[in-house]
């Protein structure tokens, strides 16, 4: 079936919206903080080998910027920005950078489309329980994982 011409025209608009949002974080990025234990849990994933990357809408130096410098440093690899092809193909130029397999991977998210992403590309998906959405929600998505606090990924993840 073709779209109609509204349709077409609200998802021209599309790309025009998430740029002025990410513009607008830009402009007050310094109200936004880590959730706490990020830095902690960052770290001592890495300390145990994992490679860390991150796949966000939003923009490159947005997330950053909100990592700080230190924590900036430890990830490894970064696919940022919106695509009208979706966060699966992010996550496949990421798992290509990384020489994973998508086996050998998790993908943390705390929204629907992230767990489609990671169901798209057969890894693992690690639900949130903070975020845009709640875990009863992402449920539905068949996480592998389920993550009630920024610890919790801590303790499952960074095992010996």
């Amino acid at each position: 079936m073709k779209p109609s011409r509204s349709e077409n025209s609200a998802r021209a608009k599309v790309p025009r919206i998430v740029s002025d949002m990410r513009a607008l974080m830009h402009e007050h990025i310094d109200e936004f903080e880590l959730y706490p234990g990020v830095s902690e849990m960052l770290q001592q994933l890495r300390a145990h080998g994992a490679t860390l990357a991150i796949v966000s809408s939003n923009s490159a130096e947005n997330v950053q910027h909100i990592l700080g410098p230190r924590n900036a440093l430890l990830i490894t690899h970064y696919s940022c920005g919106a695509s009208m092809f979706g966060k699966a193909l992010k996550l496949k130029s990421v798992l290509r950078a990384s020489q994973l397999n998508p086996e050998a991977a998790i993908y943390i998210g705390d929204e629907i489309r992230d767990g489609e992403a990671a169901r798209k590309m057969r890894m693992a998906f690690g639900a949130v329980g903070w975020g845009q959405h709640r875990l009863d929600v992402l449920r539905q998505q068949q996480p592998a994982e389920e993550f009630s606090t920024v610890e919790e990924i801590t303790r499952k993840l960074a095992r010996d």
